[in-house]
C-alpha cells in the first residue's frame, strides 16, 4: 500500500527480514531480491529488505543494494516505495529517478536508527511520488501507469531533450546552462508549485531570464 512517505518521519522503522511476526500483506507481492531498474529497465540495484513502520503496520522504505558483486558487497540506502512502480509479472521495481539520484543518497548500514536525512535527499531531488505521477496520468494507476509513462520518457529520450517534472537533480544540472544553483531552484519550484506547464513557466525561476529559455528550449521539455 502506497502512502505519503512523508508520514513516517519520527515513526519506527525496522527491517522486515528481523520481524519474526511479520510478513508482507495477502495479497501484495514480496518484492525482496527483485531487480530495481531505471526507466529503460537497465538495472541500477536491487530490493535487499523492507523497512516496516511498526506504529503504522506498514512497508514504508526499500532498502536498496547496489553496486554488488555476484550479489555481495556493495553498498545500501533507502528509496521510499512512493518513488517507484512494482512490475508484478516480471518481477522488477521501475525507480522514478536517476542512477546518480540513487547512489547518492545517505549509506544505510544495520547500526542506522535515524532516517530523517534519507527523506531530506529525495525531498531534494524532487522525484515524483506515485500520487503526483498518477495525477499526471488521469489518475492511471500500476503497470498501465508505468507503461505510459515509458513511452512519454522514450519519446523524449530520443528527442534528446530533458522532461522538467521528472529530471532528478544531476539530470537537470547536465543541461548546458542550468547547473547545481538553478537545479534546486526547479526542484523547489516541483515541490512547492507542481509540475511546469510549459517551458515559459521557468521565467519563476531565479536566476533564469527569456534569453536563458530561448536557449533551454534546444534541452528541455515538459
Amino acid at each position: 500500500m502506497y502512502v505519503n512517505y512523508k508520514q513516517y518521519r519520527g515513526h519506527t522503522l525496522k527491517p522486515l527480514s528481523i520481524l519474526d511476526h511479520w510478513k508482507v500483506r495477502e495479497g501484495e507481492p514480496d518484492i525482496r531480491g527483485w531487480a530495481l531498474t531505471d526507466h529503460e529497465h537497465k538495472k541500477i540495484a536491487s530490493a535487499d529488505d523492507l523497512l516496516v513502520d511498526t506504529d503504522l503496520g506498514k512497508v514504508a522504505v526499500i532498502v536498496v543494494a547496489y553496486d554488488e558483486i555476484l550479489g555481495l558487497g556493495g553498498e545500501k540506502t533507502l528509496v521510499p516505495l512512493e518513488l517507484v512502480d512494482l512490475y508484478h509479472e516480471q518481477k522488477h521495481v521501475v525507480f522514478h529517478g536517476s542512477e546518480d539520484d540513487l547512489k547518492s543518497g545517505p549509506r544505510y548500514t544495520k547500526d542506522t536508527d535515524e532516517i530523517t536525512g534519507f527523506f531530506e535527499h529525495w525531498e531534494r531531488h524532487g522525484i515524483r511520488t506515485r500520487e503526483e505521477r498518477e495525477m499526471a496520468h488521469g489518475r492511471k494507476g500500476g503497470e498501465a501507469a508505468v507503461k505510459e509513462h515509458e513511452q512519454e520518457t522514450e519519446r523524449h529520450r530520443q528527442s534528446g531533450k530533458v522532461n522538467l517534472n521528472d529530471a532528478g537533480r544531476q539530470e537537470l544540472i547536465d543541461v548546458p546552462g542550468i547547473g547545481p544553483v538553478i537545479a534546486d531552484h526547479i526542484l523547489k519550484y516541483r515541490r512547492e508549485h507542481g509540475q511546469f506547464k510549459k517551458i515559459d513557466d521557468l521565467d519563476q525561476i531565479s536566476g533564469i531570464n527569456k534569453p536563458t529559455i530561448d536557449d533551454l528550449r534546444k534541452y528541455v521539455t515538459v
